[in-house]
């Protein structure tokens, strides 16, 4: 008998490896190169935000607080708008301009008043090239008495109006602008009263009759040393003396400016004739 026995299976040989494709490579290698470059944009786009999100909350934070630092202090510097003036420079005069001015009366403090001055020359344009106040233009204001204080040399005086001579006369209102020294110092200056003999004098004769009377006493041949007769009267001295003081200790000083001294106008806006005058061309000397 024959018995059939299985056949061993035998391996099948290995395939030959495929062709190399150079073309298939690279388009296989930019398509993996591209796929990686998006999951990295993907995963940098996820995670921008968080960053993003500090750097503009450090930047809010950051501008909240330099905010805050400006309106706690309102001295520091901020940013502002710029405009132009809108004017014209041959017709208007510029704020801050010093005209100088001769006093028409004599000036006393102590009563307040009117006070008005006499601008002796041309003043002319912000350009300086057209006169717009001629010579004999009337400067008026007006000044509080009470002002003018112990330890102190200035007085403040405000000006109202300009009027221009006649014919033709102007009347400038004026905003804000204030009497000034000869070089442009605020204030006006001049001789002044302290009234020292009217505040102390008296009390500087009470106590002085006083002290005599003591030495008097004290002299007199005679004296029981043990008893002082003058002591009422000088008490009431004192008193009188004391109350005498009081009443007079608060006079106020007086200043005095005579004609013809000179003081200032100091311009507190820009005065804008444009309404009032018009501008033409003049002729040369050889045109006719």
């Amino acid at each position: 008998m024959f018995m059939i026995l299985p056949c061993p299976i035998q391996a099948a040989p290995p395939s030959d490896p495929p062709a190399l494709n150079k073309a298939a490579a690279l388009v296989d290698g930019s398509s993996s190169a591209a796929e990686s470059t998006q999951r990295g944009n993907t995963q940098a786009s996820q995670t921008a935000p968080s960053g993003t999100q500090r750097n503009q909350s450090k930047d809010t934070s950051a501008t909240t607080s330099g905010t805050e630092v400006n309106d706690a202090n309102p001295g520091v510097a901020t940013v502002t708008s710029v405009r132009r003036l809108g004017l014209d420079p041959n017709l208007y005069l510029p704020v801050d301009r010093y005209i100088p001015c001769s006093m028409m009366r004599r000036f006393v403090s102590d009563v307040g008043g009117r006070i008005s001055c006499l601008i002796g020359e041309d003043v002319y344009s912000a350009n300086h090239y057209v006169k717009l106040l001629p010579a004999g233009t009337v400067a008026r204001g007006f000044y509080r008495t009470g002002v003018l204080q112990h330890g102190r040399s200035r007085m403040f005086v405000i000006w109202t109006e300009l009027r221009t001579p006649e014919p033709d006369s102007l009347q400038i209102p004026l905003i804000d602008t204030e009497a000034t020294g000869p070089l442009g110092e605020a204030g006006i200056s001049g001789w002044i009263d302290t009234h020292f003999w009217e505040r102390f004098g008296n009390a500087l004769m009470l106590s002085t009759v006083q002290d005599v009377a003591a030495a008097v006493s004290d002299s007199a041949p005679g004296k029981d040393r043990n008893t002082d007769y003058t002591e009422n009267t000088r008490a009431a001295a004192s008193e009188m003396a004391k109350t005498a003081l009081e009443n007079s200790i608060n006079i106020p000083p007086t200043m005095y400016l005579n004609q013809g001294d000179v003081i200032g106008i100091m311009t507190g806006t820009d005065i804008d004739f444009s309404s009032v005058y018009q501008l033409r061309l003049k002729k040369r000397w050889y045109e006719h």
